[in-house]
């Protein structure tokens, strides 16, 4: 989806109105069609062309030759690179027949980390890969919802497993990050998509601010993810060594303040409300004095050194999703208008 940049030469009418053409490009891309009318949106000095609201989206197409893309790594991430910037069909070509474990593992990727792709086309040097997603019907409001329920369920029960020295209940929240990892790539692609066509079509997200804080709260809940399987897995270090009740009892606690935290600031950030998002912001200092206190009674308990390094960590870990929450409290402060 790489840019297109030009110039026009304003032109009048005999009627003396100003008009430019339409550059082919933007006129294929977008559908547009003769009789088809057009909004235009004026943003301080910008001037923005957005399609017609039903005219149909064309298929953008990207290929990844492998004698450039060589490596496993560089192919994951040319796909998932395609991807999230909108691209409907990706097409792995080689110069030569692509080998079939190869195959299998290409597959694999677009099938199992990516939302909405299928395989759609396989000879010996090419493996064609569509995104079979309509980008109208995954509002990016929604997407967020989605994405913030996971996480606030995978602290919860990270916690829970740490309480009830549960290793399955551990192993299922680190399992369902990769969910959280789709969800986020999909959050970008729809971000991607409605910048490009910056449609007037509230379908994707109401606007280009929208866009722009949705994508910032995106990152700050997939964080909150990485912090939630830190808990699960350091409870799985854990094992089945002794652990102090009390300092149990604080960890609970501070993990129910950092819920609480993520609970209001999400809502803070749908309601565009200022003053709900600055209480988040001021919780913090609370979460802070109590991370504290359980690392000394930490330091100064028996525990082994495996014991204390794991606590410590899983208390560090519960804090930074409390700072999480207070991004996104931030965040809502950023784009709210003060009443």
């Amino acid at each position: 989806m790489e840019p297109r940049t030009g110039s026009r030469k304003i032109q009048t009418s005999a009627s003396g109105s100003y008009y430019i053409t339409l550059p082919r490009a933007w006129i294929d891309r977008n559908g547009v069609k003769k009789g088809d009318t057009i909004d235009l949106v004026c943003n301080g000095e910008d001037l923005h062309l957005l399609p017609p609201k039903n005219a149909p989206r064309i298929d953008l197409e990207k290929d990844l030759n492998l004698k450039r893309y060589s490596t496993h790594s560089l192919i994951s991430r040319g796909i998932s690179h395609c991807y999230i910037q909108g691209y409907d069909i990706i097409n792995i070509v080689s110069d030569k027949p692509i080998p079939r474990e190869l195959k299998d593992w290409i597959k694999n990727v677009a099938l199992s980390k990516l939302m909405g792709t299928g395989i759609t086309e396989e000879s010996s040097d090419r493996i064609r890969i569509m995104v079979l997603i309509d980008p109208m019907k995954f509002p990016i409001n929604d997407l967020t919802k989605r994405m913030f329920n996971l996480v606030h369920l995978m602290h919860r029960d990270a916690v829970r497993s740490l309480e009830n020295r549960d290793f399955d209940l551990a192993d299922d929240v680190i399992g369902r990050v990769e969910e959280v990892n789709k969800l986020y790539r999909l959050m970008l692609r729809q971000l991607m998509i409605a910048i490009e066509l910056k449609t007037n079509d509230c379908s994707i997200c109401v606007s280009r601010k929208e866009a722009f804080t949705s994508a910032i709260a995106a990152r700050d809940i997939s964080r909150m993810a990485f912090y939630a399987v830190d808990v699960a897995t350091q409870m799985k270090t854990l094992g089945d060594e002794k652990v102090s009740k009390a300092i149990i009892k604080d960890l609970l606690k501070l993990s129910d303040m950092g819920m609480d935290m993520q609970v209001k600031a999400i809502d803070a950030f749908f309601k565009n409300d200022f003053r709900l998002a600055n209480s988040v912001i001021e919780e913090l200092d609370n979460v802070r004095d109590l991370d504290y206190e359980i690392i000394e009674k930490i330091n100064v308990s028996d525990a082994s050194p495996k014991v204390s390094t794991s606590l410590t960590l899983i208390s560090r870990g519960i804090r930074r999703i409390a700072s999480y929450a207070v991004a996104i409290a931030d965040d809502t402060q950023t784009k709210s208008v003060l009443d």
